[in-house]
C-alpha cells in the first residue's frame, strides 16, 4: 500500500493526528524495507515524506540518523 500512501501524502491536506501518525507508519515502513535493500537515497526521500507527516515521531528521527550512518559506511568502503 506504499504506492497509495505516498500519493495520499501528495493530494490530501486534511489529516487527523492519528492519520498523520498512520501515514508516517506506512511511509518509514517503506523507508525502512528501502535501507534493507541498500536504497539509501531513496529510503531518505520517503523517511522525509514520513517526517513532514508527522515531525513528531522519534521513528523517523532515528531511522534518518541510521540511514546517513550506512550510507556513510558505504561510501568510505568505495
Amino acid at each position: 500500500m506504499l504506492p497509495q500512501a505516498a500519493e495520499l501524502f501528495r493530494t490530501e491536506t486534511n489529516f487527523t493526528a492519528m492519520g498523520k501518525r498512520c501515514l508516517s507508519v506506512a511511509l518509514s515502513t517503506g523507508a525502512e524495507l528501502l535501507y534493507n535493500e541498500g536504497r539509501y537515497q531513496d529510503a531518505l526521500d520517503l523517511v522525509d515524506m514520513a517526517w513532514e507527516a508527522d515531525p513528531g515521531w522519534q521513528r523517523n528521527i532515528d531511522l534518518v540518523i541510521e540511514i546517513n550512518r550506512a550510507q556513510s559506511l558505504v561510501q568510505e568502503e568505495i
